[in-house]
């Protein structure tokens, strides 16, 4: 029974571990981007690629977890852009961790496996998903 007892803690451990992972590179990430001059592109990429969700969506469809987010793709589109130039604008800052990171996730986001993006979501801050490319 206690190696049952044990076993469960540390998973819950491990989760929380990850979970903190993930929020400590929220803040890495957010505090980069605005120490290169990029939150304000960042934050329009963020808010126009995640979408919105329409007026008549219900609280219930909310808590359910079942509320779709419209994306306007062409905002999604031009938003993804003005944040790679302003990336790209200051490769000191950017150029070798962003601009490959979200090469990359792009990258990996085109055929996605619901399994890596679950496991990496738990481990890291994946604030490119769902950006598009031009």
């Amino acid at each position: 029974m206690t190696s049952h007892l044990a076993y469960g803690q540390a998973c819950r451990a491990s989760q929380e571990a990850a979970m903190a992972g993930a929020r400590c590179d929220e803040r890495l990430v957010i505090h980069h981007v605005t120490n290169g001059g990029c939150f304000d592109d960042f934050n329009k990429a963020m808010e126009e690629c995640h979408g919105r969700y329409s007026p008549n969506t219900s609280q219930l469809d909310l808590i359910r977890g079942v509320a779709k987010r419209v994306v306007d793709v062409e905002a999604c589109i031009k938003a993804t852009a003005a944040l790679r130039e302003c990336f790209a604008g200051n490769p000191a800052v950017f150029k070798h961790q962003y601009l490959r990171r979200m090469d990359e996730g792009l990258d990996q986001d085109t055929n996605p496996s619901p399994d890596d993006i679950s496991r990496d979501e738990r481990a890291m801050f994946r604030w490119w998903t769902g950006m598009k490319r031009s």
